[in-house]
């Protein structure tokens, strides 16, 4: 009987960490809400938050599953991207819905996007902070049509 009530009490026990570790799936408002929290956070600009929920909703009438868009677009503005990479993000996005693209590769496509630009930015503030202009090794390089 004590084994019986143990191992009925650990099942319990489990079933009670298991509901608490799972979480009901996000919903649209919720994601524009936390996306609403971030831009104020950051003290980003009102167009800033208008391009981020238009990425966001373009991605999620993609069908990307609301979490994902939801990071891939708060990764964004984590990684330095503003207006004009938001809207570029939402309107490939869009274009991907029209060519009849997954929603897996329009999230594989989307996330590229977002680290290519992050990278970018990355790069352009490291060389603003040392004092270089942005591109400047770059255009040394190519004027002398060696490459060296």
């Amino acid at each position: 009987m004590k084994k019986l009530i143990t191992m009925v009490a650990l099942i319990v026990m489990g079933g009670l960490v298991f509901a608490m570790g799972a979480k009901a799936p996000m919903t649209q408002d919720e994601a524009i809400a936390l996306i609403d929290q971030k831009i104020a956070t950051m003290q980003l600009t009102l167009d800033d938050g208008t391009a981020a929920k238009e990425a966001l909703t373009a991605m999620i009438q993609a069908r990307i599953r609301v979490e994902n868009a939801y990071r891939i677009v708060s990764d964004a503005l984590d990684g330095g991207l503003r207006v004009q990479d938001m809207l570029m993000l939402a309107t490939q996005t869009r274009q991907r819905i029209q060519q009849g693209q997954s929603a897996k590769l329009c999230e594989q496509a989307a996330q590229e996007m977002v680290q290519q630009r992050t990278r970018t930015q990355t790069e352009l503030q490291t060389r603003t902070e040392a004092g270089q202009p942005a591109g400047s090794q770059a255009g040394a390089a190519s004027s002398t049509g060696t490459g060296k």
